[in-house]
């Protein structure tokens, strides 16, 4: 497969290796919540910015905090069942730089490797325009696929094996 699609392809222990991915429900909850926890619910925004160009720290640090709990679950399925290995799962800057390379001018931090990523270029945030401005828009797969299609599922397999998920409780 690495041949054919001309980069690394990963072999995971187990479709519960692929559940726990660094992707959409690894990236958009957090930036999500970096943007609009503090949002009173009615006051619109200004502007619709760049959704990954202006990245911030708040949401790096929740999307760290996401990857390392998603990691440790993995990591306390595989002591439990022998079923894969820890490195099948990868935190999430690893995980990104090792899909985009060198499409990212600062690989260096969670945050650079979404804001300096050229694949990330030009992607606004969920939002509609309303009078006075733009709000989240709660229709956007990014609320409706995302949170109870994947970021759940992180929560679901924690959940099982009673593992403490601080983050993504957070998140959800």
């Amino acid at each position: 497969m690495s041949d054919i699609l001309g980069k690394p392809v990963n072999v995971g222990g187990n479709m519960t290796a692929l559940h726990l991915l660094g992707a959409n429900p690894n990236i958009h909850p957090a930036r999500l919540v970096g943007l609009w926890e503090d949002w009173d619910g009615k006051t619109p925004y200004a502007e619709n910015p760049l959704f990954y160009e202006t990245w911030d720290d708040k949401s790096a640090e929740i999307a760290e905090g996401i990857s390392n709990e998603r990691c440790g679950i993995w990591c306390e399925i595989v002591k439990r069942t022998g079923a894969g290995k820890d490195t099948d799962v990868k935190q999430l800057k690893e995980y990104i730089f090792q899909c985009y390379g060198k499409q990212i001018a600062d690989p260096s931090t969670t945050k650079g490797v979404f804001s300096t990523n050229d694949g990330y270029k030009g992607f606004k945030c969920p939002m509609k325009e309303v009078e006075g401005g733009w709000v989240p828009d709660f229709a956007n797969r990014y609320f409706s696929e995302d949170f109870p299609d994947s970021f759940a599922i992180y929560k679901g397999l924690a959940d099982l094996i009673d593992y403490s998920t601080p983050t993504i409780d957070r998140c959800l």
